[in-house]
């Protein structure tokens, strides 16, 4: 038997693998009491990708920008999760090709990253449940810019 020992990293790759599966895999469009599964990809680590700008003040739409990406169980989820950002800093990304594989990506410009990664991190303590009261929390009224808003 091999005794070879899991470091930190290894076990959340094997978490996510886990996750990933169970959210592309499992039929239906299961939803938890309050909210939307969303499996975050990397534990929640931070890239750099297109969205529909932040998440919190809409700005730099069409930019690439600081993101967290995640898994949902199908379209219909992450079209729920698109309604509950109401400065529309989240992204659907969904291919007719790999309907499988559905994610949604949430941007945030630079001023708002560091919300970005405490979203992230309540979303990860929920495991894997993000709610309506994540956007709101940080949608405050002085950072709500309606020109994004179609």
């Amino acid at each position: 038997m091999n005794n070879t020992k899991l470091d930190r990293h290894h076990i959340n790759q094997l978490k996510e693998t886990i996750l990933f599966f169970f959210t592309t895999h499992c039929a239906g469009d299961e939803r938890p009491e309050n909210g939307e599964y969303l499996f975050l990809r990397y534990s929640g680590s931070m890239g750099l990708d297109y969205t529909n700008g932040c998440f919190i003040c809409g700005k730099s739409k069409n930019d690439y920008i600081n993101n967290i990406s995640g898994f949902v169980k199908c379209k219909a989820s992450g079209e729920r999760i698109l309604r509950m950002s109401p400065n529309k800093g989240v992204k659907l990304d969904y291919r007719e090709h790999e309907p499988d594989y559905v994610q949604i990506k949430i941007g945030a410009c630079d001023n708002h990253k560091e919300d970005l990664g405490e979203l992230a991190k309540n979303i990860i303590e929920r495991g894997g449940v993000v709610i309506k009261e994540d956007f709101e929390d940080f949608s405050c009224v002085e950072h709500f810019n309606s020109d994004f808003i179609s």
